[in-house]
């Protein structure tokens, strides 16, 4: 069972390191705990509504638990040490409505595929998935197969590439297809809606710009101030190609912290805050092979109804090429 559900008890595990960093006790344990009857509870999970909120209601808690405790020591969870950050960003990420389910049809999928590979051998594979430093990790003594979480949305081919890789043998083919997923749109956003749940709080005003000026900005000119607004936030981080994004799920954009400079022009992070709240407006579709489709042809005409569509474009490339070469 967890180790803990009280703030108080928590906060007795909590030690300040030398870096100024927070380190929870029991959190792994947590994680290890969730993460076993996420996989031994799957079938009950997924047909039984009751069962499914009792444990989102119990993975809440351990959330709350988490940043009750640090705010005892007057810190934020993004004060926490990689270990127990990945551990309280996973808890965050289930507790999302609808994420839970999303989680638990991965983990039916990935069972599938296995079976169909022969991997899963007397049936004692575990399967576990996780917001870890590394894409997976293999504990034969146990069958344990822990992959990281970003894979929740992953198709088949890096199914079962990745399940190849681990249990059978790594080839080049297998390499190619898991790289080749890793660096898609969908990897890299779940992995940033993973670690934006530690951000400290919403950081709206840079050195330069402040995000509420431009939502402002863009909300009254391009959407007669009829969009919500969302969570608005900086990126902890340079980027070198992706300058923002939008997560519906917590209804928050993060702009990167390259526009914020005086030599990007105010109008070119204007042009990035109208794409993500057009996001926003839009949505994400299914295509017919079932994959979800943001930027739509109705998104691309109204993308290109910005004022100096061509040139923000034209700046952004510019950026992105000056970026890669600063960070190699």
């Amino acid at each position: 069972m967890p180790t803990s559900t009280d703030p108080d008890a928590f906060a007795d595990s909590i030690g300040l390191s030398a870096r100024s960093t927070l380190r929870i006790t029991g959190a792994i344990q947590n994680q290890d705990y969730l993460a076993g009857r996420l996989w031994g509870e799957l079938d009950a999970l997924r047909a039984e509504t009751g069962a499914r909120a009792a444990l989102l209601a119990e993975i809440a808690a351990l959330a709350r638990d988490m940043e009750a405790a640090c705010a005892q020591l007057g810190a934020a969870p993004g004060r926490m040490e990689t270990p127990s950050r990945q551990v309280y960003c996973w808890l965050r990420w289930l507790a999302e409505r609808g994420h839970l389910e999303r989680h638990l049809d991965a983990l039916y999928r990935g069972r599938a595929i296995a079976r169909e590979l022969g991997v899963e051998g007397d049936g004692a594979l575990t399967l576990h998935l996780l917001h870890m430093g590394s894409l997976w990790r293999h504990k034969p003594r146990r069958q344990i197969l822990q992959l990281h979480q970003a894979f929740v949305d992953a198709d088949r081919a890096a199914w079962r590439a990745v399940f190849s890789s681990a249990l059978i043998e790594r080839t080049p083919a297998h390499g190619r297809a898991i790289r080749r997923f890793t660096s898609s749109t969908t990897f890299v956003e779940a992995l940033q809606s993973l670690d934006a749940y530690a951000e400290a709080h919403e950081l709206t005003r840079g050195r330069v710009y402040d995000l509420d000026a431009s939502f402002s900005r863009i909300n009254d000119r391009y959407f007669e101030g009829q969009i919500e607004r969302p969570r608005l936030a900086w990126s902890r981080g340079m980027t070198k190609r992706k300058f923002g994004q939008y997560e519906e799920a917590r209804d928050a954009i993060t702009l990167s912290q390259s526009l914020d400079d005086p030599a990007v022009p105010r109008f070119v992070l204007d042009f990035v805050m109208y794409h993500e709240l057009l996001h926003k407006k839009h949505g994400a579709t299914l295509s017919p092979e079932g994959r979800r489709m943001s930027h739509t042809p109705a998104f691309k005409r109204e993308e290109r109804l910005f004022d100096r569509y061509e040139e923000a474009e034209a700046r952004l490339r510019a950026l992105a090429r000056r970026r890669r070469a600063l960070q190699g």
